[in-house]
């Protein structure tokens, strides 16, 4: 077996990085969610874990080629550092990621319509319709909210609700659908053209939703 300084080294360095590793990911995740949900339970089950099979495979390890041994060194190295980069907020910047307080508040925020779209400014739109699409957590209820709109000839409105149904759930048939409309009554044969196609593409796969 190709032990020696090295293949006793190389091992246990691997095996302190690896559940470095999984203590700044897992671990720190697992600490911060709730455990009364299944989501929860799973995240808060996975560290033990993979701390247990981590610590099993070393036997595994010591039983390596160098070569190969180098290479599982190196990485682990770089997992462990690119960890250790995102977790920093002067590595987040140079990579362009946004803070973790910034992604937070985007987690608990939820999906968020445009301000703007292909029909609408939010801005113009009637503020109890805008809090109302806010409230509203199903891609089916705004898709119905969309076509009542449509059928009232108030098509900013109507986009605006199928706008945030795609958000919720972008393969949505129905919202394609609906949305290839509103642009066919608005004259607007492109968009209306790429809709349709998009409600079609989405229609042919197996598992198909919204219809």
């Amino acid at each position: 077996a190709p032990l020696g300084p090295a293949g006793l080294l190389l091992p246990a360095a691997v095996l302190g990085m690896t559940l470095t590793t999984l203590r700044l990911g897992f671990g720190a995740v697992a600490s911060k969610v709730a455990g009364d949900d299944r989501i929860g339970r799973i995240l808060q089950a996975l560290p033990p874990l993979l701390y247990t099979l981590t610590l099993l495979n070393t036997y595994i390890k010591v039983q390596l080629p160098h070569s190969a041994l180098l290479h599982w060194t190196t990485s682990s190295a770089f997992t462990l550092g690119l960890q250790l980069g995102l977790r920093s907020s002067r590595g987040r910047r140079l990579a362009q990621l946004p803070s973790l307080e910034e992604m937070q508040q985007r987690m608990r925020a939820g999906p968020t319509v445009p301000s703007s779209g292909p029909l609408y400014s939010v801005s113009t739109l009637p503020p109890r319709l805008v809090a109302s699409v806010a409230d509203t957590s199903s891609a089916d209820v705004l898709v119905v909210m969309g076509a009542q709109l449509s059928a009232r000839h108030k098509y900013a409105e109507a986009m605006y609700c199928l706008d945030k149904a795609l958000q919720l759930d972008a393969d949505h048939v129905r919202a394609h659908y609906s949305r290839g409309q509103v642009f066919s009554l608005t004259q607007r044969w492109r968009e209306a053209e790429s809709s349709f196609r998009a409600a079609a593409d989405r229609a042919a796969e197996p598992s198909e939703k919204g219809q």
